[in-house]
């Protein structure tokens, strides 16, 4: 299958689980950045483990002609946010599949023409990957196609050659010299200042601008320097992420400072970005699946997500114009909650809408509306 594109299923995997509710599933597709080979997970889809199944089988379909984004060569899959790690160091309540095949599509009339195969999505293919022992693998050469596509990002940084070694041999013996490490100007960026919504999940990215150093040889050292105090993920590295709480008006301020240092050199160099959070800026919720069944009087299914990670928000669904209800919460995870609803005696429709609330309050602009209605 296409990278889960259409049918994702399990029949073996969380064996022992045993709930009298129902368990919330999530996919993720790992990107992995074609010069580092830093990952970052990308929800796809989300479902559930029926209440008293015996062998935790479940199944998730998105519909035909949904937007799954860049085919990765690993997905993870999680059950809601149970992910313990173990005293054997085994992270209990996940696992990562491989995509072990790949299946394009097939011509459906003999002696016809077979259609090309389309690679262009694949992202180890297009972009490249790596580093593999210091090997940083370009985008496959000669490409399958056509013409190539252009690729993520064109070229990635060679690696850092700051040391040098001669070695002379006599009778005597021999001897090793190394050069002082060559010194980079660094050119520090954490990113453009941002306005957002209180209660949301912020991402903050450094990037050292400056060609021709190694990420490896990088060091990153993250403080907040003006406003209320939040945590941190992390101080060390490259991209961290905060979650500013939700406030009853007005906006406040907060800065942070990113310090990068080459390693090698002991060269530094600086940057600040700032956060404004407020109560008017809008959510940015999605419907990632809609579908609609004729049994029981009409089923209808829906799950949705947003950045909108504080407790005190929640999300309303309107099928059709229709009233709306509450979706329930499902989990949050890397900084997005899911939002799911499955209910019965729902007329047919042809659109659905969601929109998010703080405390009952609908936020602003918060408004999203899909027709891609697939069926149940």
């Amino acid at each position: 299958m296409m990278g889960f594109s259409y049918l994702i299923s399990n029949k073996k995997q969380f064996v022992g689980l045993a709930s009298r509710a129902d368990l919330p599933i999530t996919i993720w597709a790992i990107d992995e950045h074609p010069c580092t080979g830093e990952t970052t997970d990308r929800f796809l889809a989300s479902g559930s483990v029926k209440a008293g199944e015996i062998r935790n089988k479940w199944e998730i379909r998105i519909p035909k002609n949904s937007n799954v984004g860049k085919y990765t060569r690993n997905y993870r899959v999680k059950i809601g946010d149970n992910v313990v790690t173990t005293t054997d160091n085994i992270d209990a309540g996940q696992y990562i599949q491989p995509v072990s095949e790949w299946i394009f599509p097939e011509l459906t009339t003999p002696g016809g023409t077979p259609p090309p195969n389309d690679f262009t999505n694949i992202g180890p293919l297009r972009d490249g990957f790596g580093p593999i022992d210091g090997q940083i693998f370009g985008q496959l050469s000669p490409w399958p196609g056509a013409s190539a596509p252009a690729p993520l990002i064109a070229n990635c940084p060679p690696p850092s050659t700051t040391t040098s070694s001669a070695t002379s041999s006599a009778t005597s013996g021999s001897s090793t010299s190394t050069a002082t490490p060559v010194s980079p100007a660094l050119q520090a960026s954490a990113g453009q200042n941002q306005t957002v919504l209180s209660g949301v999940f912020v991402t903050l990215k450094a990037t050292q601008l400056t060609t021709g150093v190694s990420e490896s040889d990088l060091q990153y050292t993250w403080t907040q320097t003006f406003g209320p105090t939040l945590t941190l993920s992390s101080t060390t590295g490259s991209t961290i992420n905060v979650s500013p709480p939700v406030i009853a008006s007005g906006s406040v301020e907060r800065r942070f400072q990113v310090v990068i240092t080459h390693v090698p050199s002991g060269a530094k160099a600086n940057a600040t970005t700032s956060v404004i959070v407020n109560r008017t800026t809008a959510d940015h919720p999605v419907i990632d699946t809609l579908t609609w069944a004729s049994r029981q009087s009409g089923t209808a299914t829906a799950s949705a997500h947003t950045d909108l990670v504080a407790s005190e928000a929640s999300m309303r669904i309107s099928f059709g114009g229709a009233a709306e209800v509450v979706m329930g919460r499902a989990a949050t995870t890397n900084g997005q909650v899911l939002y799911t609803y499955s209910s019965r005696s729902v007329g047919r429709f042809t659109s659905a809408t969601v929109r998010s609330y703080i405390n009952g309050v609908l936020v602003p602009g918060s408004t999203f509306t899909s027709t891609n209605v697939g069926a149940g």
